[in-house]
């Protein structure tokens, strides 16, 4: 018997069900709970929900859900408009045994492949899933492999030139660039050619050219520490010199930089605050907090500078947030699953709360907006919107506990004092506190203030419920540019980020 063939999917709208939390919740629409996993999701253990669930929860849902394409076009979504790597490479794996034979399933493998080893990648988790490496003559073959997933990969080739085929050779991996080759034979075109003969031939290299090749010739070639650093150091004089630092490299090795060429900070503060380079780049908001996460506990004044530019950036970042007319209130879950299993480093995007602390900041800095803090109780809290979106997230992040523990989603609409157009709620969706959904709280809040107010229920871990029924507010998942686009259009189409997903990827 199949692992998911007893799983059956019913009737969802305005269902209730209890959480994980063990209080009441509605069921979310299958479509959008996929969507929450997969623009959530980075196949790790949650507070409630360990990495293995998560997956198992998405074979669940794909098996049953009748509408196999809209999976396939949110894996493309997640990957090529949301980064989100590992997720869109566990539904990949997921869909191949159940899409065989749909004439759309190559050009799905095509598209989900957005750099070289997202291939290996998705085999991989394929042949843990189904599959095994089998060796024949010699050679290493990676079978049973659908030929639909052979076909989309043989074309997605044909996205990559010399540079990017040698940066990902995967030497030494489980799966590397050669079994790749081997399995589905791609068609050389002018721009891969030389380096896919080079490849099969045994030759293919990079010479030094990308920051990773060129580190690890420095570790083969250096005669001494003292020669290792002032080459690195070198390295990544000439690489910040060149002007064609990619910006999302730059944030992640930000550390390493730090390490290996402090006296390169002034350029990469220079380089990290380019408003056009930051506005056409397509790096994410957690990708900011990511390089927080990985300088804030660097020492000297270089990791200080670094510091400081990375919230002077993040403000630049603003300008792409939309502006929407009326009173706005930004509301931040607190409560205890927000904030522990990692502990509480700030910055660490891992941490619910820390990613709700700074996209609260976004909106409040954003719309001049009202913030409140809820756990078992709720409170209003008063930031200088003049401060940096870093400071006011730090300030929100601060008062932890500071309202109790427990997720009581009625005490937001008990407390609200003001008519408001627009509540943002950035938590878990996990309430218990009660055990009952706030319907009736926010019935109340409503009469009492004669406010009619449009909610976004921004799900930070996709658990897969609500704690509001959908025909009352926008359930969003996932935080990046995207979802910001997407919150211009839900005001006119409720189902806006669905509808975005079927427009943007063509199968």
């Amino acid at each position: 018997m199949g692992l998911f063939n007893s799983f059956q999917l019913k009737q969802r709208i305005n269902q209730k069900t209890k959480n994980l939390a063990g209080g009441e919740a509605y069921l979310q629409d299958e479509k959008l709970e996929l969507v929450s996993i997969l623009l959530n999701s980075f196949v790790q253990n949650q507070f409630y929900r360990s990495a293995e669930d998560t997956m198992q929860r998405v074979g669940e849902l794909i098996q049953a859900m009748p509408d196999k394409k809209f999976a396939a076009k949110c894996a493309v979504y997640a990957r090529n408009h949301f980064g989100m790597r590992s997720i869109s490479h566990v539904t990949a794996g997921t869909l191949s045994p159940v899409i065989r034979g749909q004439t759309w399933a190559a050009p799905f493998y095509e598209q989900v492949v957005r750099r070289v080893d997202d291939m290996a990648e998705i085999l991989g988790f394929y042949l843990s899933q189904y599959g095994t490496v089998k060796v024949k003559n010699g050679k290493r073959y990676l079978q049973p492999i659908p030929n639909a997933m052979k076909k989309g990969f043989r074309k997605a080739f044909d996205k990559f030139d010399n540079y990017q085929l040698a940066k990902y050779r995967m030497e030494g991996k489980a799966i590397s660039l050669i079994d790749i080759v081997n399995l589905v034979h791609p068609v050389p075109t002018d721009h891969n050619r030389d380096a896919l003969a080079k490849l099969v031939a045994g030759k293919l290299s990079l010479n030094g050219k990308t920051r990773q090749d060129r580190m690890t010739r420095i570790g083969q070639t250096a005669q001494s520490a003292e020669e290792k650093a002032s080459m690195k150091a070198e390295a990544y004089a000439d690489l910040l010199g060149s002007g064609k630092y990619p910006y999302f490299d730059l944030l992640r090795n930000l550390r390493n930089i730090l390490r290996d060429a402090p006296q390169q900070a002034g350029k990469v503060c220079d380089l990290l605050t380019q408003e056009k380079v930051i506005r056409r780049s397509l790096v994410l908001p957690l990708q900011f907090q990511t390089a927080f996460y990985e300088v804030e506990s660097l020492s000297g004044p270089e990791a200080r500078g670094i510091i400081r530019a990375l919230s002077d950036a993040l403000d630049v970042a603003l300008g792409n947030v939309p502006h929407f007319e009326g009173a706005t209130l930004v509301v931040t879950d607190t409560s205890s699953s927000m904030v522990r299993r990692y502990g509480g480093r700030p910055y660490d995007p891992r941490v619910p709360i820390n990613t709700a602390s700074l996209f609260s900041a976004i909106m409040a800095k954003a719309h001049d907006a009202d913030v409140m803090l809820f756990a078992t109780e709720a409170q209003y809290f008063s930031v200088n919107t003049r401060d940096s979106t870093m400071t006011v997230a730090d300030q929100i992040r601060s008062k932890i506990g500071v309202v109790g523990h427990a997720t009581n989603f009625h005490t937001i609409f008990e407390k609200a004092d003001r008519a408001y157009d627009r509540i943002f709620i950035f938590s878990d969706m996990q309430g218990w506190k009660g055990r009952s959904v706030p319907d009736q709280a926010f019935s109340k809040y409503c009469q009492r203030t004669g406010a009619n107010p449009f909610v976004y229920s921004i799900d930070l871990t996709g658990y897969g419920t609500l704690q509001f029924p959908q025909t009352k507010v926008f359930c969003l998942a996932g935080l990046s540019g995207e979802i910001f686009k997407v919150m211009e259009k839900l005001e006119v189409d409720r189902s806006a980020l669905i509808h975005e997903i079927e427009k943007s990827v063509q199968l």
